[in-house]
This record gives C-alpha cells, structure tokens and sequence, in this order.
C-alpha cells in the first residue's frame, strides 16, 4: 500500500497539501503555546508528577486531533509535533527554573546570606 496524501495530481492535491502544512504549523504553535503555559503556572508548583501529566496530556490531545482527521501525513505529522512540544518545553522550564534560580543565589549573596532558601 503506497502513501499518497496529494492525491491524483488536480489542483486539489496542492490545495491539500498547503492545508495539511497551515494546519500542522498552527497545531505546533497552539500545543507548544499552551504546554509553555502550564509549564509555566507548574514553575511555581513544581512537581515530577505533575510535569510527567501535563506531557501526556499534550500527548494525548495530539493523539486525538490525528484520528478524528483520519490522514496518515497529519497523524505523523501531529506526532512529530507532540514530540518537539515536549523536548522544547521541558527545556525551558528548566532554563526558566535556572534563571530563577541564579537570580535568588545572588540576591542571597547581596544580602549576606550563606544559604540559598
């Protein structure tokens, strides 16, 4: 069985093709937006668990974009998606967290104080 998206070659197979790319752009940008959300409000709250839910659910949602819009390119595509949420979400929280962190070091440092809180 050959994987063929673009259909038979009239000019619907290019409009689905720049469909296919706008829609997973937009599921990128909105499932990254609201992970770094959440990742966010978790910065405060921070808990193993809680991080490790808020990935299955990104997950989860992706998952179930690509069956109700039952094409394999926006299924892999939205898989892809999902994956590169994930890395770069976790990457910033930690470098957000570090930040934080260096910056509460150097106040305590300022203030005389040996231990950091």
């Amino acid at each position: 069985m050959r994987f063929s998206f673009l259909g038979k070659g009239h000019i619907w197979s290019f409009f689905r093709l720049i469909v296919l790319i706008v829609f997973c752009v937009l599921l990128f940008l909105f499932f990254f937006l609201v992970l770094l959300f959440l990742l966010f409000l978790l910065l405060f709250f921070l808990d193993l668990v809680l991080l490790f839910f808020v990935i299955l659910v990104v997950i989860l949602a992706v998952g179930i974009v690509g069956a109700v819009v039952p094409t394999e390119a926006i299924v892999l595509f939205g898989t892809v998606t999902a994956v590169l949420v994930v890395i770069v979400g976790v990457v910033t929280i930690y470098l957000i967290r570090l930040v934080l962190e260096l910056g509460t070091a150097s106040e305590c440092s300022r203030e005389g104080n040996t231990s950091i809180r």
